[in-house]
């Protein structure tokens, strides 16, 4: 960082579209695992259930180890853009993302109570989706975590779909 505050190697900010596809991609997989148990449910319902769940803990485990290893949800990682930190530039740390960006950020906790919670949701999400249309390209929950989504250097992008290579930045 040099005296001014800016990154000495700024990252490029990542497009709202980019964004946008980041967000849409984890729930097309979702609709995928639906297609897939959907057949097997008219002639096994147990083993949909099964075969259902055990695809969506599949992904959550997945989801983790690329918050953990490289500051990136499914969605970020196929669209190669990652969650830093504002300030310093640097990696997200997999606590605060999972925590301060997701948790608090976008739930602001009231989002976790019963009943009043998904009444809350059904405002705060577009809230804090428009801010994506901000000068920044922050949504309020990056404001909040202190976070930027960036375009992840053409070195760190995934070499394949299953590469969970840690990011040191």
């Amino acid at each position: 960082m040099d005296k001014t505050g800016k990154l000495n190697n700024p990252r490029k900010i990542a497009s709202r579209f980019d964004r946008l596809i980041a967000v849409i991609l984890p729930y097309t997989i979702l609709v995928l695992i639906g297609l897939v148990t959907y057949p097997i449910e008219k002639v096994n319902p147990g083993l949909a259930q099964f075969v259902g769940v055990s695809l969506i803990i599949i992904m959550v485990v997945i989801n983790l180890l690329l918050i953990v290893r490289r500051s990136q949800s499914i969605g970020k990682f196929l669209m190669n853009i990652q969650v830093v930190d504002s300030t310093t530039g640097q990696r997200y740390r997999a606590v605060d993302y999972l925590f301060i960006r997701e948790f608090f950020g976008k739930t602001l906790i009231i989002g976790a109570i019963p009943f009043f919670g998904g009444l809350f949701m059904l405002a705060y999400f577009p809230v804090d989706s428009l801010f994506i249309f901000s000068k920044s390209k922050r949504t309020l929950h990056d404001r909040i975590a202190g976070t930027d989504v960036v375009n992840l250097a053409p070195e760190d992008r995934r070499k394949s779909i299953f590469d969970f290579t840690p990011l040191t930045q």
